[in-house]
Parts: C-alpha cells; structure tokens; sequence
C-alpha cells in the first residue's frame, strides 16, 4: 500500500511541475491529491525540521490574523482564500525530502517539457489569430487591425499574467543553464532561444530586467564570455525587430522612459506612469499605519479611496493593487508581515549561498525583482508559483545542507 502511494505522490508532483506553465485550474486538484498523500505519507510535525517552510505557513498566519481587523470581511476572507497555498504547500511537498536529490531535481525535466509546449501553444495560437484575421479583413469583414500585436503581452500569454509567464519562462531559463540533462546541446540551444523570445512576447518590463541580470551574472560567475556576447546579439536581434514591427512594444517602453523622466499625468493609466501614482499613494498610506496595516480585506477600498483623494481618476477607474508585493503586505499586515516575507527572501538567499546553489539563488533574486513591480501574492496563479518553488527550494538546501561530507556543486546532474 505504502509503495503504491509513493509512486502515486510522485506521479502527482511530476504533473504538478509539467502544469506550473499551463492553466492555474489545473493545479488545485492536484494540490488537494497531494495534500492527502502527504498527511498519509508523514507527519505533518516532520516540518519543523525545515525552519524556511515553517516561514511560509507563519507568513500565512500573519495574513490570517490582519483578517480580525479587517472591515471588510468578504475581502478579507477571499484573500485569506486566495493565499491558502502558502499553508497547503510545504504541506504538500514536504514528502518530497525522502526522495534522493537526482529525483528530486528530476522533476525539472517535466517542468521544461511543460514550458515549451506553453511556448508551442501560446505562438501556435497567436499565429491563428493572426491568420483569422488577416482573412477577415481581406473579406471586408472585419475593421480591427491587430496584426503581429496578437504575438505580443497578453494576447500571446494565454494561460497567465505576461508578468507572471515572464518569470516562469526566466525560471525555466536558469533550469537550462544550471541543470545538466541528458538533453543533447543542439535542443538544449533550441529550447533556450524559445524561452528568450518568448520572454521578450510577453514584453515584460520586469520580466526582461530579470533575463539581463541572470545573463550577465551567468557570464560572470562562470566567465562564459562567448555564450554572453551570444545571447545579447540575440536579443539585440529580437529587440530590433519588435520595435519595427510591433508599435505595442516600442511604447511599452518609451512610456516607461517618459513616466521616469517627465511629470506623471494624474489621469494616465499606462503601466509604468501608474505604478509612480500607486507606489506614492501606498507610502502615503503606510505612514498613517505602519504597525499593524489596514487588514488584509481592507486594502483595496483604501487605495480606490487615496487615489481619488489625490485626483489620480485613471488608476482608481481599475482598481489597481499597490503593484509591489512588499508596499501590499505592509499595508495589509503591517510592519510584521513585511518582516516575515524580507525574512523569507533573506534566508532562502542565505541557504542557496550557503549550499552555492547557483539555480536557487537566481530563482530567489528574480522572485524579488518581480514582487517589486507586481504583487504576485494577490492573485492564486502568483501565490501557487511562489509556495510551489520556495518549498521546492526550501527542501532542497535543506538536504544540501545535511550533506555535510558532500561537497556542494555549482550545476545539479540527474
């Protein structure tokens, strides 16, 4: 029976990480399979030998309690609701730690091979799009001109949030750098040009920020200095020709030059102008109360509230979150919830150094990056690809750093 549920949990987690790139709705019935086989498997007081998943659950926890002074309970619960994975997750993996580190990192496998079939369907579908189109406006039956626009942002991202396919697409990236598979180098060079352009489809500002710092810190740390000249060409390349053929994509980020260099229209909606407005109208907030926050369900009201204070009309018509996940937990949870998700950030940075786990690091740093232009944690897609690659993470170093007569490496083999 034993050995039964030990290949139906790793079936699961094998599925789990194939769907990370595909629809969200996948991932709940197999979050809640791996949950059962998990509290049959171990017990759950097994996880307090992993002190970083333990963090995950008290991030949780501190979410949880903003909930009683919320004044807004609906809101309230339905965020609570929506960060359940950071609570189910660790508890979900957390047999994962008596599996051998090569299976462990064997389901990274199944991880690329669901990223480039997401890259496959996202460029299949786009291109039918495109097709569709151009016969109906040579029928004189359709007046819209998307054109190429169909391969770019969320018309090309499918599945997901450009932002959030953006750094699925970069963790996949640094899988292929750091990861040695037994994938023969001309697929492997294939696979990593799908995911660069790919990467630059989704026009994420905070997306591409992310690939050029793990380019250059790749071509540093292991003075690869042809494969970096490489890929910058490449990008060159794929910048060049984006900007003359896709205007949406060149005023991605004139728009952003502008809203840093000149003053920011009160009225504007674009992303990059209406982050400055949102990130200034969150300060404004923290400062009232910087101790315990709003609470979790009252934060929203409170933005739309501030932005028509300070005239800021176009941000308050859609309801944008604070665009930053460290300015959303502060105002929700206070200086406490703050701490904990720095904490979280901290020590998993600490332990990936600590183990020179040169995969996990850079997976950490562009979490960060991310959560400075995103809150990710306010939405189930986000929060499911947080939990799900911290745990990860978090049982790996664990292992790592029990190794202790095992030097540790810079790449992982299977």
């Amino acid at each position: 029976m034993k050995h039964t549920i030990f290949k139906l949990y790793y079936f699961l987690i094998a599925t789990l990480c194939f769907c990370t790139s595909l629809p969200s709705f996948l991932f709940s019935p197999l979050i809640i399979l791996l949950t059962v086989s998990s509290l049959i498997n171990i017990p759950v007081k097994k996880i307090v030998q992993y002190p970083t998943l333990v963090a995950l659950i008290l991030l949780y926890a501190i979410l949880g309690i903003s909930f009683f002074y919320s004044n807004n309970l609906s809101n309230a619960a339905f965020d609570l609701e929506v960060k359940l994975a950071l609570l189910i997750m660790p508890l979900a993996l957390l047999p994962m730690h008596r599996y051998p580190l090569k299976f462990i990192f064997y389901f990274l496998k199944y991880f690329l091979v669901g990223l480039l079939i997401s890259i496959c369907f996202n460029v299949t579908a786009s291109l039918i799009q495109y097709i569709n189109e151009t016969k109906r406006i040579s029928n004189g039956l359709y007046t819209q001109n998307i054109g190429l626009n169909y391969f770019l942002s969320a018309r090309f991202s499918k599945f997901s949030h450009p932002s959030y396919y953006a750094l699925i697409l970069n963790i996949g990236f640094i899988v292929l750098l750091y990861y040695e598979t037994k994938f023969k180098r001309h697929f492997k060079v294939i696979a990593q040009l799908s995911i660069i352009v790919a990467l630059f489809l989704t026009a994420s500002k905070a997306g591409l920020i992310s690939f050029l710092f793990i380019t250059l810190a790749y071509v540093l740390i292991k003075r690869k200095y042809r494969m970096g000249i490489s890929v910058i060409a490449v990008s060159t390349l794929i910048c060049f020709i984006l900007i003359n053929m896709t205007p949406e994509f060149a005023n991605k980020f004139t728009s952003m030059k502008s809203a840093l260099l000149e003053n920011t229209d009160a009225k504007t909606t674009e992303s990059s102008a209406s982050r400055i407005l949102i990130w200034k109208s969150s300060l404004e907030l923290i400062m009232n109360k910087p101790i315990l926050g709003y609470g979790s369900g009252d934060v929203k009201d409170l933005l739309i509230y501030k932005y028509l204070q300070n005239g800021y009309f176009g941000i308050a018509e859609k309801k944008l979150n604070a665009h930053n996940q460290f300015l959303q937990t502060q105002l929700a949870s206070g200086i406490f919830g703050l701490l904990m998700l720095l904490f979280i950030f901290i020590q998993f940075l600490k332990n990936s150094l600590k183990n020179k786990n040169w995969m996990f690091t850079f997976i950490t740093i562009i979490f960060f990056i991310n959560y400075l232009f995103e809150s990710m944690l306010e939405t189930q897609m986000g929060v499911l690809l947080f939990s799900f690659w911290f745990t990860l993470m978090g049982i790996v170093n664990q292992k790592l750093s029990l190794q202790v007569n095992i030097k540790p490496q810079l790449t992982f083999k299977k």
